[in-house]
């Protein structure tokens, strides 16, 4: 994996402003990493792909997070930061997770791991 230029983030955020958030995430992913096949980035399990994500965040801008946004209930202003190290899990998930959802007019259910089946 490889830092983005200024140029080719910009060219994959452009690229992807259309796509569904996980078409754009895998972008990303994408052109961090040439060398790996599309294939294999579509079965990339969710940890596996947001780690990849927050390794390339990390890579292109430093390890410190910072937001802020405002409480829901006071509206008090709420500042926090981390570095990348604090959120970043050590070893995958085993277990497997089943999300029962409902959608149209029926009922699916998915492998949660697998962001492929979910959106494909």
């Amino acid at each position: 994996m490889h830092a983005l230029s200024a140029t080719e983030l910009l060219s994959v955020w452009e690229s992807g402003s259309s796509q569904i958030p996980l078409r754009r995430a895998l972008a990303m992913i994408a052109a961090a990493c040439p060398e790996v096949s599309s294939d294999s980035l579509a079965n990339l399990t969710i940890g596996q792909r947001d780690a990849r994500l927050l390794a390339l965040r990390e890579a292109m801008f430093g390890a410190e997070l910072a937001g802020i946004t405002d409480c829901p209930e006071c509206g008090e202003k709420i500042e926090l930061s981390f570095n990348c190290s604090d959120i970043r899990q050590q070893g995958e998930l085993s277990r497997q997770l089943n999300l029962l959802c409902n959608r149209m007019a029926g009922r699916c259910a998915f492998d949660y791991r697998r962001a492929q089946t979910c959106w494909q």
